[in-house]
């Protein structure tokens, strides 16, 4: 089946001027037509039809995920001052039309690699172009991530500005006081009673500091069903007869936490401390952009709330088919709940637009992607691109600097990246903390000052594991997620055990291979959680995918299987040229060269790439 353009479309614009920049920034050729009689038609238009009533924009905040947001998004402007840089689609071009000739708050749910990002930069730079042509002085602009716009509501809300940096090294030394305040509650480390006590106590103090962060990462309150929905939510085990305990203990906790000025300024808390407290900010910027709002939580989405209350008009940005952080807090419904509040909160009203067609795919890898997200385009002239199968014998001769191979679990990457190291091929797995928790665990099998062969090291190492998993089967399906982590975990350090290699060995090697570094030269090998917000470099880069037979599967619940679906949408949209997929063996003998969901897309799309050569090998035998 033959793709589907609307040829009505209004084509990407740009201008003579703007040509070599559009073209560096977007990795893709840009048109030559000279556009700028047009470029100053529609300023002057824009101008005249701008409703009056509309006042003009004196400050813009962008708000994002990241403690790097400020320095980052700020030296994107500056390239973009001037003028608009960026070619521009139709719809696009309906957002920055919808942005400034009217009032309504907008929501803009935009698919992969469709410039989400991009676009809000490109309104920042018109909105700058707008005020001088008009005579205004430009707005001012400042980019904050949650975290800091959380510490705003500190300081407008009593918490001394000069206190707030002693407060968050105070809340880091002691984990945002959960220690001390855990000694004040009676449950202590250090006891006299029998080691079982002692392991009930250590056990309960660190389900604690857990269950701590997850009630302020979504808000609850530490009722019996909400600590029981994320004890099941994050594979939290609590012992038999103290849930009563845990939740009286939590809402104590909670209750103390609120005291800033005595236990400090934890990492949740810069969220969670607006939200308990109801605290409202003084003054707001005239116009704030949500980026990636698909990712959000609760304390979060109550901030953009709070920001529309003070009187921003907020820019919601994001794509509900690439919400895979649920399992970290996010509302899986982010989007969703988000134009719920955005057409609530104020009388402004909501407009809400799409960005489906993307700047990033090839054709092939869009066709296939709308198997699952079927609204995904390209736009027309997108290079057709490839799509393939490599077998496992030969992918460690057929990877070359530049590919990027994602799989959805670690224990595949560490195999793959030993293979790749004993053929001298560099290679980097994305993941320092991954690394660094592998490492964790390699102490814990045999204690911190351990040395042994690795033969010692196999036996320790399968003892240990047989002790985690043991209680975790006894759960049944409510340590699910948890038994798939400890068999990943597990697998990760047997395959280097199995390869003759000591713990300080395995631990040298986890250090090399995981990293977060640059990738020049080098195979990366990554999860899709890892590799998101991140793509390809080139078009001549491949996408290599392991383990089809793990993705898009179907979930314990609705939840979890969109959850799953979208990690997969995540995974073929990192491409922009060749994608491919290293079919896998199951136990049962039978070849799973693609993902179940995309199987009959598959097989359309390779028999129309085979008629097409085939109608090709004939024209050419004519000839």
């Amino acid at each position: 089946m033959a793709l589907k353009l609307n040829n009505k479309r209004q084509q990407p614009i740009t201008s003579d001027r703007t040509a070599d920049r559009s073209a560096e920034l977007e990795g893709r050729g840009t048109r030559t037509d000279s556009y700028s009689v047009w470029h100053e038609n529609m300023l002057a238009s824009l101008l005249v039809d701008m409703h009056p009533s509309i006042p003009g924009i004196t400050s813009i905040r962008y708000v994002a995920f990241g403690a790097d947001a400020r320095d980052e998004e700020r030296e994107k402007l500056l390239t973009l001052m001037d003028k608009p840089r960026l070619q521009l689609t139709g719809q696009q071009l309906a957002v920055l039309m919808e942005l400034v000739t009217n009032r309504r708050h907008i929501m803009v749910r935009a698919r992969a690699g469709t410039g989400k990002t991009t676009l809000i930069n490109e309104c920042i730079a018109w909105l700058v172009l707008l005020a001088r042509a008009r005579g205004a002085v430009a707005p001012t602009y400042s980019a904050l991530s949650y975290h800091q716009l959380g510490i705003e509501f500190m300081r407008d809300n009593g918490v001394e500005g000069r206190d707030i940096g002693r407060l968050i090294e105070l809340g880091k030394s002691n984990a945002g006081g959960i220690w001390a305040m855990l000694d004040a509650l009676g449950i202590k480390a250090n006891t006299n009673d029998d080691q079982l006590t002692k392991a009930r106590v250590r056990k309960m103090r660190v389900n604690l500091r857990r269950l701590l962060g997850y009630c302020k990462n979504e808000w609850r309150t530490p009722s019996e069903e909400n600590v029981k929905a994320l004890c099941d939510r994050y594979d939290v085990t609590l012992d038999n007869g103290t849930l009563s305990q845990v939740c009286g203990a939590l809402d104590y906790l909670l209750e103390m936490s609120l005291d800033l000025r005595k236990w400090g300024i934890g990492f949740d808390d810069q969220l969670w401390w607006q939200a308990e407290t109801h605290a409202e900010l003084t003054t707001a910027p005239s116009l704030v952009f949500v980026d990636e709002y698909q990712d959000t939580n609760q304390p979060q989405a109550e901030m953009v709330r709070k920001l529309v209350l003070a009187g921003a008009r907020v820019v919601v940005v994001g794509d509900e088919r690439q919400a895979i952080f649920g399992f970290r807090g996010a509302d899986t419904r982010a989007m969703d709940n988000g134009e719920v509040l955005l057409r609530g909160t104020d009388d402004r009203g909501l407009t809400v637009l799409p960005l489906t067609q993307t700047r990033r795919c090839s054709e092939m890898v869009v066709r296939l992607t709308q198997a699952i997200v079927p609204d995904f385009e390209c736009l027309p002239g997108t290079a057709k691109g490839g799509l393939g199968v490599v077998q496992d014998t030969e992918l460690i001769a057929w990877l070359k600097p530049g590919d990027v191979v994602l799989c959805r679990n670690n224990a595949d990457l560490v195999a793959l990246a030993y293979r790749l190291l004993s053929k001298s091929i560099p290679c980097m797995i994305k993941g320092r903390d991954i690394g660094d928790k592998l490492c964790d665990l390699v102490d814990e099998v045999n204690g911190k000052d351990w040395a042994g062969d690795a033969s010692s090291f196999g036996l320790s190492l399968r003892d240990w594991y047989m002790e985690k998993r043991r209680p975790l089967l006894m759960e049944g399906d409510d340590a699910e997620r948890r038994l798939a982590t400890l068999q990943d975990q597990y697998d990760c350090l047997n395959i280097l055990a199995m390869e003759g290699m000591d713990a300080g060995k395995i631990k040298n090697t986890i250090r090399f291979v995981f990293g977060d570094g640059a990738r020049n030269g080098k195979v990366t090998l990554s999860t899709g959680h890892k590799f998101k917000g991140l793509e390809v470099e080139t078009p001549d880069n491949r996408l290599v995918l392991l383990r089809p037979d793990r993705l898009g599967m179907a979930g314990r619940n609705d939840e979890d299987t969109m959850q799953e679906s979208n990690v997969l949408n995540v995974m073929l949209t990192r491409a922009k040229g060749g994608l491919y997929f290293v079919p896998y063996i199951t136990k049962k003998g039978r070849e799973v060269a693609v993902p179940q969901v995309l199987e009959g897309r598959w097989m359309e799309l390779i028999a129309e790439t085979m008629a097409m050569v085939d109608k090709e090998v004939k024209v050419n035998g004519m000839e």
